[in-house]
Order: C-alpha cells, then sequence, then structure tokens
C-alpha cells in the first residue's frame, strides 16, 4: 500500500522539472499522478 501525502508535492514537482498546470485550470499535482505517475513514485 502506498499512500500520498500532498504536503507541497505540486511545488516539488515543479522543481523537478515536471509540467504542473495551474491550480485554477487542474487539479495540480493531481495531473502528474493520470500523466506522469513515474514522478510522483520518485517520492517515496
Amino acid at each position: 500500500m502506498k499512500y500520498i501525502l500532498d504536503t507541497g508535492m505540486g511545488t516539488e514537482l515543479q522543481e523537478r522539472g515536471i509540467n504542473v498546470p495551474d491550480w485554477k485550470q487542474s487539479i495540480w499535482s493531481a495531473d502528474a499522478l493520470i500523466h506522469d505517475p513515474q514522478s510522483v513514485e520518485r517520492f517515496t
């Protein structure tokens, strides 16, 4: 089982070069879960 903690994950993804859309246009870091799940797995 994996837990996802979204405490600043969107900002961290941006700093790692992952495209994170504006929070007004999407669900922020959840977009990476859908389109680039490997980038999120690297946090664990």
